[in-house]
C-alpha cells in the first residue's frame, strides 16, 4: 500500500509539470486575398506605337546629350501636345535655340574642364617669356624668322607650311610629314590662324600660340581633345590676292 500511494504521489506531482509544458495548438493562418492582376499597359496598337515613340524620344535625346536632364514630364508634355498640336509654343524658335546652345555649350567646357585649366596656366607661364607677345584676343606668338614678303588680307589665300602639336608635345598635324604645303583662304580656318597669319609677311616663320576659345573651342576635333591649347609653327610661303 505505500508502494501504491508512492507512485500515485510521483503520478499527481509529474503530470501537471508535464500538461503546463505542452503548446497549445497552433492556429491556421488566414492566407490574404490575392490582389487582382493590373490592367495591361498596351492594351491595343496605339497603345503600343505610342510607347514605342517614347523610347525613340529618350534615346534621342540621350544621343544628343540631354540625358542627364531633370525633366519634368509635366511640361515636357505641354511642348510635345503644343507641337503636335500645331499651337502657338510657349517658347519661340530664337529663345528656344539659344537655351539648348547655352544648355550644351555648359555641359562641353565642364567636360573639357582640365583641358581649359591646363591651357589657361601655360599661357599665363608662356607669356613671360622673351619674345613672346600677346595679342587683344589672347593669341600668343613668337617671331623665328621675319620675312620680307606682303602680309596676307583676310580676303587673301595663303599657302603656308605647318606643324602643330598640344602643349604636351603630342603632333596632331604636319603638311612638313606630306612635303605638301597647306594652300587655303583665311576665311576658312580658325580664328587663331586668321588672326596670325595676317601678321606674318611671306617667307616668315612664326610660333603660334592659341587658345582654346580661337581653336575649336569646347568640341573634339580628330585627335585633338576638346578645349585644347595648341601651339602652331607656321612658315609663310606665298599669297595669292583675293577679290
Amino acid at each position: 500500500m505505500k508502494y501504491l500511494f508512492t507512485v500515485v504521489f510521483s503520478l499527481l506531482f509529474i503530470l501537471p509539470a508535464t500538461a503546463q509544458n505542452t503548446k497549445p495548438a497552433a492556429k491556421p493562418v488566414a492566407k490574404p486575398a490575392a490582389k487582382p492582376a493590373p490592367a495591361p499597359l498596351l492594351k491595343n496598337y496605339n497603345d503600343t506605337l505610342s510607347y514605342v515613340l517614347g523610347e525613340v524620344a529618350a534615346f534621342n535625346l540621350i544621343n544628343q546629350g540631354f540625358g542627364d536632364v531633370k525633366v519634368n514630364m509635366t511640361v515636357f508634355l505641354r511642348g510635345f501636345n503644343d507641337i503636335n498640336g500645331k499651337k502657338t509654343p510657349l517658347v519661340d524658335d530664337v529663345t528656344a535655340n539659344a537655351l539648348l546652345t547655352n544648355y550644351m555649350t555648359q555641359k562641353q567646357e565642364e567636360a573639357c574642364r582640365p583641358n581649359i585649366e591646363a591651357g589657361e596656366k601655360f599661357l599665363a607661364e608662356n607669356k613671360k617669356r622673351q619674345g613672346v607677345m600677346t595679342t587683344a584676343s589672347g593669341l600668343q606668338y613668337e617671331i623665328l624668322k621675319l620675312g620680307e614678303g606682303p602680309k596676307p588680307a583676310v580676303t587673301d589665300t595663303f599657302v603656308c607650311h605647318y606643324r602643330g602639336t598640344l602643349i604636351n608635345g603630342t603632333e596632331f598635324d604636319a603638311s612638313y610629314n606630306r612635303n605638301q604645303p597647306l594652300e587655303m583662304p583665311l576665311t576658312r580656318v580658325i580664328a587663331g590662324w586668321t588672326e596670325g597669319l595676317q601678321l606674318m609677311p611671306v617667307g616668315s616663320k612664326f610660333k603660334l600660340f592659341i587658345p582654346h576659345q580661337l581653336g575649336y573651342g569646347t568640341r573634339d576635333n580628330g585627335t585633338i581633345p576638346a578645349g585644347s591649347t595648341l601651339i602652331f609653327e607656321m612658315e609663310l610661303l606665298d599669297v595669292k590676292k583675293g577679290n
